[in-house]
């Protein structure tokens, strides 16, 4: 493990409760990585404004949840929930775990709506998260669990506050995120990045770079992810809909891999969205 990941001092998981019958699955896990720093709260009206991102994103997660703990009969995420375990993790200056991994059945009615805080230090967030998500995949190995791929779904509106390009944590990050090659056979763990359109705006979700370049969130996520994965949401509440309608998607056919239900290597359902740009 490297050292920036040391000195994070990732939390061990607790252990969750499988039903035996369960177990015999492979089980799925999903880590829902989100930005709460201050400009979250931004609106023209005024902070917290009705147009703020953060109410968006709460709504989304709330929807999110809902599915995962009550898919729809007779759906393939139905046929698998039973296999999936979620985990919510909120970023600022600081990672907090609202939601240590949860087999999706037992999933709380409700998600305490989040707050903005102050800065995004999205370098550290996701070590962080990448930490958490393999210390639950080698939990349910040790119980000779059979364990899928875990997936990262990172929510955000702007750019990082705690690295540049070149930067030890950029490289860090970057180091970690080419392990996550097109390749499936070489994953370790999958990112998918929405960025809110304050995220897109220069003027909003903007930063100055030490080489003098003014670039977006949106950019940065893209050159630390040489462009694979990221996604940029229009400024409008259809926008968050179809990230949730996305991600069912994405985690439909990712539990479909993992049982063998779909060929390996296989794309996920084409999903086409005006609100959604992938980069």
């Amino acid at each position: 493990m490297s050292t920036l990941l040391q000195q994070l001092l990732t939390p061990e998981p607790p252990p969750i409760n499988i039903p035996a019958a369960a177990t015999r699955k492979t089980r799925f896990p999903i880590l829902i990585l989100v930005d709460i720093s201050g400009s979250t709260g931004a609106d023209p009206s005024g902070a917290g404004g009705a147009n703020a991102d953060i109410h968006r994103i709460n709504n989304a997660i709330h929807k999110i949840v809902s599915m995962l703990r009550s898919p729809p009969q007779g759906t393939p995420l139905a046929d698998n929930r039973d296999c999936i375990d979620l985990a919510i993790l909120t970023y600022s200056n600081n990672v907090d775990v609202n939601l240590p991994w949860t087999p999706a059945a037992n999933l709380p009615p409700m998600i305490p709506p989040f707050a903005p805080q102050a800065g995004t230090e999205t370098g550290k967030a996701i070590l962080f998260a990448i930490s958490y998500a393999l210390k639950q995949y080698v939990q349910l190995k040790n119980q000779n669990i059979k364990c899928g791929m875990p997936n990262l779904f990172h929510i955000t509106d702007g750019a990082p506050t705690d690295m540049q390009p070149g930067s030890p944590i950029w490289n860090e990050v970057q180091t970690n995120l080419a392990r996550m090659s097109p390749n499936v056979e070489k994953k370790y763990v999958a990112l998918k990045s929405f960025v809110t359109a304050n995220g897109c705006d220069l003027n909003s979700g903007g930063s100055v770079l030490a080489d003098g370049r003014h670039v977006t969130g949106l950019e940065l996520m893209g050159e630390l992810s040489n462009g694979a994965d990221t996604f940029e949401l229009s400024n409008t509440e259809d926008a968050f809909h179809d990230m949730v309608q996305l991600v069912t998607v994405l985690i439909t056919h990712a539990t479909q891999l993992a049982n063998g239900q779909v060929p390996a290597g296989s794309e996920p359902p084409k999903f086409e969205s005006n609100n959604i740009i992938p980069h």
